[in-house]
């Protein structure tokens, strides 16, 4: 197989949960530019592997690479740091937080001086990140638990799309929005392939 164009690669990884093996000797090849979509049945291991490639969980064997390279977060942030945006299928934002924290929650540096956390300029940032993808309804300042479900996982997916990924996973994103806003999830995908 040619490897120039390979973004990703899973091979033999494995999952226990006590006795339950939840991922059994998983491996596929994800090349730039494709589209994939994991389908399965509930309990078969989809959501396991996603939060593997997250940083959520370890594998308990096997190996990923991430441009060739081996490829092996130890957090959702270890994995931003590989160009990797994620959205999980539960629910992911800090409700006591407004929408602007959750969406820059451990990358507040940029947005420090002396520090000191300067929320005009974290605020002016968010608000041009939901400009960007069409989401310029949601106030940036609003407490994430008083979103709706609809709203909170698109700032769920705005903030995967912060990484400017070279990889994007959702899992089972579509389920809580509306169709207009499906419509506009599949516009950003088209625009990044």
């Amino acid at each position: 197989m040619n490897t120039e164009n390979v973004l990703f690669e899973v091979k033999n990884i494995n999952k226990h949960f006590g006795p339950t093996h939840a991922n059994k000797d998983i491996s596929m090849t994800l090349k730039r530019g494709e589209l994939h979509g994991l389908v399965g049945e509930n309990g078969s291991g989809k959501s396991t592997l996603i939060s593997i490639i997250a940083g959520i969980n370890q594998a308990d064997s096997g190996e990923m690479f991430m441009n060739g390279q081996p490829y092996k977060p130890e957090s959702p942030l270890d994995a931003a740091k590989h160009d990797i945006g994620f959205v999980v299928q539960e629910l992911g934002l800090l409700d006591a937080l407004p929408v602007a924290s959750n969406m820059f929650l451990g990358h507040f540096k940029q947005f420090t001086t002396a520090g000191v956390l300067r929320l005009r300029k974290m605020y002016q940032a968010a608000e041009k990140q939901l400009q960007r993808w069409g989401f310029s309804d949601i106030s940036v300042r609003a407490q994430a638990g008083l979103l709706t479900v609809e709203k909170r996982k698109i700032i769920e997916i705005v903030k995967a799309l912060l990484v400017d990924p070279q990889l994007l996973i959702l899992d089972e994103t579509t389920q809580a929005l509306s169709h207009d806003t499906r419509t506009r999830l599949h516009e950003i995908i088209n625009e990044l392939l």
